[in-house]
């Protein structure tokens, strides 16, 4: 009985992941969730919805339509590139993660920056994080390319730097842009240009989150001279090494800027080092004079490298990151996944899923235009990066080589003992 009751209290958040192809799938789905005995005793019921090839009013729809059926539901989503596993670019797609937490409270908030200045925002959003009681994570959607990530990101993580930021960035469908603009969206606001986020808390939450490049640094550290940021990204490099930015990439690459140059280049992301960490950067643009725009900011006077990559190398990191995770004992697990990463691994791209899936069963991940993390005063705006994080209430599994010890039967490998003849025996 003992061991019964530690179980109970060990497992007291759940996570479910659906992919949903129809309406019949999506009904079947509500239904079952509002049937579901986790369902009716979770204290909260947290909910990522991410859609690709839908519209931003598809998804206003389908979330009433869960706040109607899941009353508790806390909603937050984003649109996305697509999914390896269903062809990238390709197909539509709507995936839904469900988190019930035993214990734990998840705050929403909204901001377009259309409606209101930067500065407003991020004084609002500080005066939300300084209100919440136990602030364990924050997960961020921000979506625009002219909205300033890097600038939100460093001024609402100051003071903050034992709680883990963690998001991503609205993309699209490259089929779609003539028709619809990246967005996020909350239960109540859909934004274009802002941020949508969730703030977890709870004295019994514990999160585990890491970010993992993969590329290696080559070449000498080039100087950068930074321009006048416009409309475009976070940053506008002006010259690398005294000459306009993209003449680096034609000395070093052989690429040229035409309509195909950041295709051409995001197979190579720059690297900036700031306080150890390694900021990785693809040019989402560039302009006449040859300057680059990125997500993702380069500081006038920092110097930034050419990185490489090999797919058995960037999925080793991931391996041992994966191993890191479950020795957390994670009850959920969320990926944050450049596009870029899984345009890269080609047919290897489900490998990271699949090794953070064996992880924890529910585990949901979404493809970005760039991703977010900021803990222990490193990280930031990220391009080619995969973030991933864990979650669980209570002090999580314990036993030999962190093993989850339920039910009291070992599925160690049988000893090899040699057998024992009657005619030895004494």
């Amino acid at each position: 009985m003992a061991l019964v009751k530690k179980c109970a209290i060990l497992i007291s958040m759940i996570q479910r992941s659906f992919d949903v192809t129809n309406e019949s799938e999506l009904v079947w789905m509500l239904n079952g969730l509002k049937d579901y005995i986790g369902y009716s005793h979770a204290r909260t019921v947290f909910v990522q919805f991410y859609l690709s090839r839908f519209s931003g009013a598809d998804a206003q729809s389908v979330t009433r339509l869960i706040k109607q059926e899941l009353p508790k539901a806390q909603v937050v989503g984003m649109s996305l590139y697509g999914d390896p596993f269903v062809g990238l670019n390709a197909e539509k797609l709507m995936r839904f993660n469900f988190c019930l937490f035993e214990q734990s409270d998840v705050t929403i908030c909204a901001y377009d920056s259309d409606a209101e200045s930067l500065d407003a925002i991020i004084a609002d959003f500080r005066a939300r994080l300084a209100a919440t009681p136990h602030l364990a994570g924050v997960l961020l959607l921000e979506s625009g390319i002219t909205f300033k990530a890097s600038r939100f990101l460093d001024a609402v993580t100051e003071g903050y730097e034992d709680v883990p930021f963690f998001g991503s960035v609205a993309n699209i469908n490259t089929a779609d842009l003539l028709d619809q603009e990246p967005y996020s969206f909350s239960g109540e606001a859909l934004i274009r240009r802002g941020v949508v986020a969730a703030l977890l808390s709870g004295e019994s939450l514990h999160l585990y989150t890491e970010s993992i490049f993969g590329w290696t640094p080559i070449g000498k550290p080039m100087v950068v001279e930074a321009g006048e940021a416009g409309s475009v990204g976070d940053s506008l490099i002006a010259k690398i090494d005294g000459v306009p930015a993209t003449q680096i990439y034609k000395r070093y690459l052989n690429v040229d800027p035409d309509r195909h140059f950041v295709s051409n280049v995001c197979e190579f992301p720059i690297v900036v080092q700031r306080n150890g960490y390694e900021l990785a950067r693809i040019p989402c643009g560039y302009t006449a004079s040859g300057a680059l725009n990125t997500m993702g900011d380069v500081r006038d006077g920092e110097s930034v490298r050419f990185s490489y990559g090999k797919s058995d190398a960037i999925l080793a990191k991931t391996r041992e990151a994966s191993i890191r995770m479950a020795e957390f004992a994670p009850e959920a697990v969320f990926l944050y996944v450049c596009a870029n990463r899984a345009i890269f691994l080609k047919e290897r791209a489900h490998e990271e899923i699949d090794l953070y899936g064996s992880v924890c069963g529910g585990t949901v991940y979404c493809h970005g235009f760039s991703e977010l993390y900021r803990y222990k005063g490193q990280g930031g705006v990220f391009n080619s990066q995969l973030v991933t994080v864990g979650l669980r209430e209570g002090d999580g599994c314990t036993g030999a080589n962190n093993r989850c010890l339920l039910i009291g039967v070992s599925f160690d490998p049988p000893r090899r003992t040699p057998p024992v003849l009657h005619g030895d025996a004494a």
